[in-house]
């Protein structure tokens, strides 16, 4: 697999693959009552630009014989207290049929390299309880569980 920074050329994969993740996880978390995403295709283009122009942000792509398989989306945060900043994975998803072939690890490496490009010193992410599989590859990446999240999602 290829890792490359994602560019606003992108976009329409960047938008397929991030529904594709949301529709996974939905699956995962609750078969029951899960279903197809269009979220990002019909309303994150809105924000597309902003973020894959920032330079406080990036955008991995994992290609594999010329298909778009990978995604992961990293955010660097100020964190004042600290006197320093960190990066947050937004997202890291692998399509379906490429799981469980370690091909993840290629985006964590790329998230790791643009962390110490951009004088990051540690990496968040959050992930749901329910995605079990998900926490395992965490772990052999070197992530170590810290806190709680908590979030307010009617403002």
């Amino acid at each position: 697999m290829k890792i490359i920074k994602a560019n606003t050329s992108h976009k329409a994969e960047i938008l397929r693959l991030l529904d594709d993740f949301r529709t996974d996880c939905a699956y995962q978390i609750n078969p029951k009552k899960a279903s197809l995403s269009h979220t990002a295709k019909d309303f994150g283009w809105k924000i597309f630009d902003e973020v894959i122009s920032s330079d406080n942000s990036a955008i991995f792509l994992g290609i594999e014989d010329g298909k778009f398989i990978a995604i992961a989306t990293v955010h660097k945060i100020p964190q004042i207290r600290k006197w320093e900043y960190s990066a947050e994975i937004e997202e890291i998803f692998v399509a379906d049929e490429f799981q469980g072939k370690w091909l993840w690890i290629f985006l964590i490496d790329a998230i790791t390299l643009w962390a110490k490009e951009n004088d990051i010193k540690t990496i968040r992410l959050e992930s749901d309880n329910h995605l079990k599989n998900a926490h395992k590859f965490y772990f052999k990446a070197g992530f170590e569980e810290y806190g709680k999240a908590f979030i307010k999602i009617k403002i």
